[in-house]
């Protein structure tokens, strides 16, 4: 099955997902880091589980009418470690524009805000030689499938 025999809605928003993503990410390690601040009140709390809840329960429903969601795990091929602290100042070259480093995080919200296991599988190589992947997302607590779909999407191999 692939997206365009869903019903409309079936599918989560990716930029609303990575917003509620980035705003968690950022309110957990404020809370936590050393150093770090937390800028979050209550009510804006409360409303951030709230909104995580009804995107895990769209993500569940998907993943009751599909055995497994396919998608890129990352905007690009693997590339050169960048160790620069200041996330806002690195950035990957894709499709020949310069995109900010955070925007990648898009690709991993998805499992990581619903909290579903995610298995990523290199696919081919891309330029440079650097692997190009997929991650596979199941439903919760089905890790085990995940990495049977990875096995058999790594053991298709490349079509020339």
């Amino acid at each position: 099955m692939s997206a365009a025999d869903l019903p409309p809605g079936a599918l989560p928003d990716l930029a609303v997902l990575h917003r509620a993503y980035q705003q968690w990410v950022m309110t957990v390690l404020g809370a936590f880091e050393p150093g770090a601040e937390c800028d979050l009140n209550a009510h804006e709390w409360i409303r951030l589980v709230a909104d995580r809840g009804r995107l895990r329960a769209q993500c569940f429903a998907l993943l009751e009418r599909v055995d497994a969601i396919v998608m890129p795990a990352f905007g690009c091929a693997a590339f050169a470690h960048q160790d620069d602290p200041d996330w806002g100042r690195r950035t990957l070259r894709i499709d020949g524009e310069d995109t900010p480093y955070e925007a990648q995080s898009a690709w991993a919200s998805l499992a990581s805000l619903a909290s579903l296991p995610a298995t990523a599988v290199p696919v081919m190589a891309g330029a440079g030689g650097l692997p190009l992947g997929v991650q596979v997302i199941g439903p919760w607590l089905h890790d085990r499938g995940t990495i049977d779909v990875a096995r058999r999407v790594a053991g298709a191999g490349p079509r020339a």
